[in-house]
């Protein structure tokens, strides 16, 4: 148990992404997948989220009004997140690629890139792994 209450086992998926209906929909795959699922459309809330659910993986759109995956990427490196980590988008392929590549001089574990809407097969792929 980690001090935090959990096990190595548990799988806790935070999601952050302003279209609410794409957060359900990923909310539903982890779920059957066995995560515990938390999710929310907006960074600011997500930023409290984060430190009460400690979450193993974490789904992250970049472009959202209050702060975009830039700001989002910058601070979870701040806060030395440890979790596997998905940027996705639903605009240009550029705004996940200059994502990615912040990230990158983090030691952030970013460990995929989707282009939403995406398949449910993608979404389950990156959260089998």
């Amino acid at each position: 148990m980690h001090a935090t209450g959990h096990t190595e086992m548990d799988k806790r998926l935070l999601v952050v992404d302003d279209e609410i209906e794409f957060g359900e929909i990923i909310e539903r795959i982890a779920t059957k997948l066995g995560f515990d699922v938390c999710k929310t459309t907006r960074p600011s809330e997500f930023r409290k989220m984060y430190d009460q659910f400690d979450p193993t993986h974490i789904f992250m759109d970049v472009i959202m009004p209050e702060m975009d995956g830039v700001e989002l990427v910058q601070w979870l490196s701040q806060r030395g997140c440890k979790a596997k980590v998905v940027i996705m988008s639903g605009s240009s392929a550029s705004y996940i690629n200059s994502t990615r590549a912040i990230a990158a001089d983090t030691d952030l574990n970013i460990v995929a890139t989707l282009a939403k809407p995406c398949k449910v097969a993608a979404i389950r792929s990156v959260l089998s792994d």
